[in-house]
């Protein structure tokens, strides 16, 4: 059996993989949940000639044109590093450490001799060129493409087409209302500009959520300069199935006292309410504080989602998706009596 070391170095290491992967999903802060962890225990390692693939991808976006290698290093003394800081943020990295640490998370690979196998594995099927030097202390390895790499590669990307052709065939036999549902899953946020962290963390809850099939509207992603502003936020707040209202001390100052962009959005919803009556397109969530100092005198009375501290968070925001899905529990059918009683 493997020792507990071990899984836990390999568990770091798909997490790794994922983080990775989230990011050239176009996610910049992937939060890991506690799904997320149980889901990396769960998780094998993908297939030896899949994470070879997976570093011939790699090779082509660093190279970009036939003829270039690249040279990763590998220094015991920088890994150390890593791990006395778990993480690279304060460490300075040349561009073949880099390469280096960049390959591992691509192969899901935890050591040197893993990585080590796999390159040696594509030198075999003449998908590579390999020339190593291993001192004592530092390692380094040259990778360059060869010409049965590139073909590899574009057998590669056909089959994800024929993959991705079968997918839309299967998205297609899916009923016309299923397809209406999954389009009109449309939000609109509304929160007040505390500070640069408190935009982050809205930041944050909107790629998740657009993760989760979810269609978030958030103004640092749609306003440009030259943008007319009011415009914006009444067109959002009509056309948006729901509006999440991220509620923090600030915010509800603003909205009490109908200030800045805050106050005119709670201008248009609260006469939306008022004519539609539909209150629960309007959705508070607790970001930050206590409610009482936190959630506006409008919004006094709903039911509001609780994200405010790390403890609480998984659980509001599953609970935001399932009720942004449609898919919150329903009671169980009413048995009927019989004539007896």
């Amino acid at each position: 059996m493997r020792s507990l070391e071990e899984k836990e170095c390999n568990r770091k290491c798909l997490l790794t993989s994922w983080l990775l992967e989230q990011r050239r999903n176009g996610i910049e802060c992937p939060i890991i949940t506690s799904e997320v962890i149980e889901d990396m225990k769960q998780r094998s390692h993908m297939s030896v000639p899949d994470r070879a693939d997976e570093i011939l991808k790699y090779l082509k976006l660093e190279t970009q044109e036939p003829g270039r290698s690249i040279t990763c290093s590998h220094s015991i003394y920088v890994e150390q590093l890593v791990y006395d800081n778990n993480s690279f943020d304060e460490i300075s990295l040349t561009k073949k450490h880099k390469a280096y640490y960049n390959l591992l998370a691509y192969s899901e690979s935890s050591t040197y001799n893993e990585l080590k196998y796999l390159l040696k594995y594509l030198k075999k099927k003449d998908y590579i060129e390999l020339e190593y030097n291993e001192e004592p202390f530092n390692k380094k390895i040259s990778c360059l493409l060869t010409v049965e790499g590139y073909d590899r590669l574009k057998k590669i990307q056909q089959e994800t087409k024929i993959e991705s052709s079968t997918d839309m065939d299967k998205m297609q036999d899916t009923t016309d209302e299923n397809r209406v549902d999954n389009e009109n899953i449309r939000i609109f946020i509304s929160y007040s500009w505390d500070n640069e962290n408190h935009k982050q963390w809205v930041k944050s809850l909107a790629e998740r959520l657009r993760n989760d099939g979810i269609e978030a509207i958030l103004d640092q992603w749609e306003l440009a300069p030259g943008d007319q502003v009011p415009h914006f936020m009444e067109k959002n707040i009509r056309e948006s199935d729901h509006v999440l209202i991220i509620c923090t001390s600030s915010y509800c100052e603003k909205s009490n006292n109908r200030r800045d962009g805050v106050g005119y959005e709670d201008n248009v919803m609260t006469a939306e309410v008022c004519q539609k009556e539909n209150h629960r397109k309007f959705i508070p969530v607790l970001a930050k504080g206590s409610r009482a100092e936190a959630i506006p005198s409008w919004l006094n009375g709903k039911y509001y989602l609780d994200l405010s501290t790390n403890e609480i968070y998984e659980r509001g925001y599953l609970e935001l998706k399932r009720t942004l899905l449609g898919e919150r529990p329903t009671a169980p059918p009413v048995r009927r009596r019989s004539a007896n009683g």
